[in-house]
């Protein structure tokens, strides 16, 4: 029992030393995400030693954010150290066809306060990538830099930045900052333009850059996502350490000792003594190293020998022999005493052989494991080619993207661990693609897993040559890449993130990012959720999934028709912020993924009736499908069918009959306020235009973005000739009048490639 007690108390005093260790002062933030904040830096008052040091964390986005004070240098790592790694400042030109330069070229400036914060010249590189390119910082009336110059692609390597398509230079240690930094081009890249359109500029760790081939075509957004790091030293104000010492504040604390760095002549730094470790700048932050636990701290012959001590350690020799206990230059070691001579050989013999019997073990063992690993990696590669790998990774490529950045769970152990096994409980949904899990990924996060249909837990583990011929499973696979490579190249907030894919498991895999109030559909129909959305938050949803559409078709990068909108495919974050989902119908206005898709899934009662005459879907054919969702906001019904005075009917044919009736009012959801009948009948009738049979009279998804937002701040605009109107003529016309109507889609689908399917089951949350 004593010894029970003993234990307990020691990992008691394990952890107490490691919160010690920890970072932060006693009741201060310790973390901002995923970065640790130490002392002396800090989160709000009270928590950081200089308001130089001071820090915010914005916790409003997805992923917590952390800034230097009140700049816009995005903090990723705080090292006691002395270094701050902050997302580099890109300097970029990028010019058109012709050699105009575009207008969005960015000339950044570092601007932090100089006594504070400099630039590392040891850690960092100057880094200009293009195939025209120069680039150069400038500091006061100095300045220095490099150029890169390549005339096709083929000549730049990978992971190599020589001066062809990249270039680095060191950072002069007399620049503690600078004024600009600069992207030029010789010839306005007119002579690359087909494989290298900008120039970027920035300084980066030159440890943690590695070049890429692929960097010569991103675009200027793109090329911001790569989020490089960029070394700053710090200090602690700007006196040294024998005039810090006699101030208030002074940030040297118990077993610990004040320095100023030889590269920067102002401010310092406090590090542990000798022996000691943990944070110089935390009272009893310095521990004692116990030296004796790690071979490489300690001269003794073995850790058997060692004896650690307050600061420092000492050693001695076994019993049987005599000597400092010491190995390295100068040492005595450990001598045997004579009488033990005998004994010493008979040991040495017998750790010999155990040695040689030890050895063979390990590698029989080692040759078996490889024989194992070796197998598995075939058939991972099997998986691979056969879940339409090498396709999607063209497709990403050609658009500027990189397979290896989307692949997650690589392993199927690791896709079982992330399910507890595929366990019932964690289904989140079901329908004709497969099932969803809920998933938590080794890092923590929650996250949905999609698992497709062709797949089942039995067959984990299996390889059948035969699906790779079945025209369904292809079907399956086509609809999975296009998906990829869809969430792959766009990026906006009413969009469901797209975190990875998996490729090597019996079945392709999605991972999209969690959202725990799940899918519209169910908050609209099940009466139990349905009161929590009220009409603010209806139209707040009607806006954001509108605001994803008009980005898919006209912000995008290749203008986008979605395929399939309806209200089971926009979810829900906890502040009811829509995300649309479900791409694996999606079509390219550009065309070279449309191949893929042979079968456009649509569903009953959201599927444009021009598509039903012509099989053509365009950009109109997700407005009606918007104009669908919008009705159900209005009225809470289902979209495919239902009892209309007793007879069979559709949601859109009773709408349309009821506003052209003048009966609608009586036909809204009971949960929503009567006392905002104008907006509803503006939303009514913006609804009518969306799901007008003719496509070109339905609106662009811009203009039904306006017209919410008029809707939502509450504008009215009426001419005069509105006056003498009633009520529902007045919000008719006003519709008319703000709400034009749109263009055709510029390039509509083959009606042979396509044929039409109904899915009247998926309610689920995820695609």
């Amino acid at each position: 029992m004593g010894l029970q007690l003993m234990m307990v108390f020691g990992e008691i005093i394990v952890a107490m030393a490691a919160t010690a260790l920890g970072q932060a002062l006693p009741g201060c933030q310790e973390r901002c995400g995923d970065v640790n904040v130490p002392y002396p830096f800090g989160i709000g008052d009270g928590c950081y030693n200089h308001e130089w040091l001071n820090l915010s964390c914005n916790t409003r986005s997805t992923t917590p954010i952390l800034r230097i004070f009140n700049s816009r240098f995005r903090v990723t790592n705080i090292s006691l150290e002395g270094q701050v790694s902050i997302l580099s400042r890109i300097g970029y030109a990028c010019y058109d066809k012709s050699g105009s330069p575009l207008s969005d070229s960015y000339k950044p400036t570092f601007q932090l306060p100089k006594n504070a914060y400099t630039i590392s010249s040891t850690l960092n590189k100057l880094t200009v990538v293009g195939c025209d390119s120069s680039g150069a910082i400038q500091w006061g009336d100095y300045a220095t830099g490099c150029t890169s110059k390549c005339d096709k692609p083929d000549f730049v390597a990978t992971a190599n930045c020589s001066g062809f398509g990249c270039c680095q230079t060191s950072i002069p240690e007399e620049v503690k900052y600078y004024t600009s930094l600069n992207a030029g081009s010789f010839n306005n890249h007119t002579k690359v333009w087909s494989f290298s359109r900008c120039t970027f500029a920035f300084i980066v760790e030159a440890d943690k850059f590695i070049f890429s081939r692929d960097y010569l075509r991103k675009t200027a957004r793109e090329f911001f996502r790569l989020e490089l790091p960029t070394a700053i030293d710090w200090t602690i104000g700007s006196k040294k350490c024998d005039r810090a010492k006699n101030k208030p504040g002074f940030a040297c604390s118990g077993k610990s000792e004040c320095y100023t760095p030889e590269s920067i002549d102002y401010g310092y730094r406090c590090r542990c003594l000798e022996g000691y470790e943990g944070n110089p700048y935390i009272k009893d932050g310095c521990r004692d190293i116990n030296e004796c636990k790690n071979d490489t701290l300690h001269e003794c012959i073995s850790a058997k020998n060692c004896h650690n001590n307050e600061g420092s350690y000492s050693c001695s020799c076994p019993r049987g022999y005599h000597g400092d206990g010491r190995v390295g230059e100068g040492a005595e070691g450990c001598t045997p005493d004579q009488s033990h001579d005998d004994q010493s050989r008979l040991i040495k013999i017998v750790a010999s052989v155990a040695i040689i019997v030890t050895v063979l073990l390990i590698c029989s063992t080692w040759l078996y494991l490889e024989y194992k690993k070796r197998k598995l990696a075939e058939l991972q590669h099997k998986f691979y080619v056969q879940n339409g790998g090498e396709l999607l990774g063209k497709k990403l490529q050609e658009r500027g993207a990189s397979l290896e950045t989307t692949r997650i769970l690589k392993k199927p152990e690791e896709l079982k661990k992330a399910t507890d096994n595929y366990d019932k409980s964690r289904v989140i949904g079901r329908g004709g693609f497969g099932t969803v899990y809920r998933g938590t990924l080794d890092d923590g996060r929650t996250v949905a897993i999609k698992i497709s249909k062709m797949g089942h837990p039995s067959l984990e583990g299996q390889f059948i040559v035969e699906k790779s011929q079945n025209e369904d499973y292809q079907k399956v696979i086509n609809q999975f890449i296009v998906e990829v490579v869809v969430l792959s190249t766009i990026n906006h907030r009413n969009v469901v993130k797209l975190l990875g894919c998996c490729l090597e498991t019996q079945d392709p895999v999605l991972v999209y990012e969690f959202f725990s109030k799940g899918n519209l559909f169910n908050h609209i129909h099940d009466k139990s959720l349905r009161s929590e959305i009220n009409w603010e938050t209806r139209l707040m949803i009607a806006t954001g999934t509108a605001k994803a559409l008009s980005y898919l078709h006209s912000e995008a990068s290749d203008s986008i028709i979605h395929g399939d909108v309806k209200s089971a495919n926009i979810l829900l974050d906890d502040d009811f912020t829509a995300k649309v989902i479900d791409f694996g119908s999606s079509r390219f206005v550009a065309p070279d993924l449309n191949q893929l898709v042979t079968t456009v899934q649509g569903t009953q009662g959201y599927l444009d009736p021009e598509y039903l005459q012509t099989q053509q879907l365009t950009k109109e054919s997700d407005v009606y499908s918007f104009g669908v969702v919008l009705v159900e906001l209005l009225t809470g019904k289902v979209a495919n069918s239902f009892k209309v005075h007793g007879n069979e009917g559709t949601l859109v044919g009773d709408f349309l009959s009821s506003l052209e009736k003048n009966l609608f009012p009586n036909g809204f959801d009971e949960y929503i306020n009567k006392e905002n009948e104008e907006q509803l009948m503006k939303a009514a009738y913006l609804a009518k235009k969306c799901l007008s049979v003719k496509k070109n009279e339905r609106p662009t998804m811009a203009a039904v973005i306006t017209k919410l937002t008029e809707i939502q701040n509450g504008k009215r605009e009426i001419d005069a000739s509105t006056h003498e109107l009633n009520p529902v003529e007045t919000v008719s016309r006003e519709i008319e009048n703000d709400v034009g109507p749109s263009m055709p889609s510029p390039q509509e689908l083959n009606p042979e490639e396509t044929e039409y399917v109904f899915d009247n089951e998926s309610t689920t949350s995820y695609p």
